[in-house]
């Protein structure tokens, strides 16, 4: 199956993480996390979302409101999916059919091979990180999760296409 990477919508999610004054601030290890236990229950506040998260959002995917813990003064955020077509938030307890998971939503939106985006959505990625993988991708778009995984600053390897 060909792929056509979309860069514009991946150069957007990796500029909005970037964005330390937007509405949302770049945490690579959550979809999408209440950082701010004031937040209120209808919005978010100070939260942070992964690349995928970043995609979603700009293509279009509703993020699921917080919630808090009846007795406690905790918050979390539900499940996120979305419905394939729409990106509307599929709540708790609603009926899943075609709906997928945000990072699923976000893959297909980006138009990447699934091992590409289980390298560009690992948790650990830095923006540097990411920024490199996206440029690698320019160059070599059917790079695989091996060729993107080297490209990690903490990465000793270097990808089949390059030398070094």
């Amino acid at each position: 199956m060909t792929m056509t990477i979309n860069f514009d919508l991946l150069d957007a999610a990796i500029e909005d993480a970037a964005n330390e004054d937007g509405d949302f601030l770049h945490h690579q290890g959550e979809w999408a996390t209440v950082m701010n236990p004031q937040a209120g229950s209808a919005e978010l506040c100070e939260t942070g979302l992964c690349l995928a998260g970043f995609a979603a959002v700009r293509a279009g995917a509703t993020v699921p409101k917080p919630r808090r813990y009846p007795s406690e003064n905790f918050w979390w955020i539900p499940r996120w999916w979305v419905e394939e077509e729409t990106g509307q938030t599929v709540t708790d307890g609603e009926d899943l059919d075609g709906a997928v998971h945000v990072s699923e939503f976000a893959r297909r939106r980006l138009g990447l091979r699934e091992w590409q985006s289980k390298a560009l959505f690992k948790s650990s990625n830095t923006l540097d990180d990411l920024r490199a993988m996206r440029d690698h991708l320019r160059e070599h778009p059917d790079a695989n999760y091996t060729d993107l995984i080297t490209l990690r600053a903490d990465s000793d390897y270097c990808c089949d296409y390059c030398s070094n």
